[in-house]
């Protein structure tokens, strides 16, 4: 069973490798009007890189705010891993109780 997880690991790294590069487009289309929008990623190869900017400057604002983002996806990514020891630990795993822990893993 663990070759199936590495496989899984190998098949999304190259999915988002792919998506990093090439970017990919949405067609949304509303439910009541019935019209479709198009929404475009253009992959790191359609970025403008002289708009970025680095290194902000804007004191403690812009320090506190990378810093909330980095600790915010630093907590997803250690705690993403975290929900499946979760289920050895409970006392009933039923189904309904499992999907509830799923999709407010998802939510959050």
């Amino acid at each position: 069973m663990a070759i199936i997880g590495v496989i899984a690991v190998i098949i999304n790294v190259a999915i988002i490798a792919i998506t990093f590069f090439v970017g990919f487009d949405v067609n949304v289309e509303d439910r009541t009007t019935h019209i479709t929008k198009t929404f475009t990623y253009h992959g790191i190869t359609g970025i403008r890189w002289d708009l970025i900017n680095w290194f902000n400057t804007d004191g403690w604002s812009a320090f506190s705010k990378n810093f909330q983002g980095l600790a915010s996806v630093i907590f997803c990514y250690v705690n993403h891993q975290l929900v499946f020891p979760l289920v050895f630990d409970l006392k009933n795993p039923s189904k309904r109780r499992l999907d509830k822990i799923f999709n407010r893993v998802h939510i959050t």
